[in-house]
């Protein structure tokens, strides 16, 4: 289990927030994003809907956490079901 910053606590809300609007993960897909919400607590200035609509034509694409979740979101089945 991480220990969570309060920034990085307020961008995974974010994250969480705008991804549901568009798609649902399953628990490895939350567990990722939350690793890229602690690796990366800053970007979510950064952050658009558009981002999670394509998840390779993005601002975080080359972010080794993002990139992990970006994997695992196309191939996982449980993964895109709305």
């Amino acid at each position: 289990m991480h220990a969570f910053s309060r920034s990085s606590l307020r961008m995974f809300g974010l994250l969480t927030s705008i991804y549901r609007t568009a798609i649902s993960f399953c628990e490895a897909g939350s567990r990722l994003l939350e690793d890229f919400a602690a690796a990366r607590p800053r970007d979510n200035t950064f952050l658009e809907p558009k981002d999670f609509s394509d998840l390779r034509n993005s601002a975080f694409v080359g972010i080794p956490e993002w990139d992990a979740f970006a994997d695992h979101v196309q191939a996982c089945a449980r993964c895109g079901e709305v």
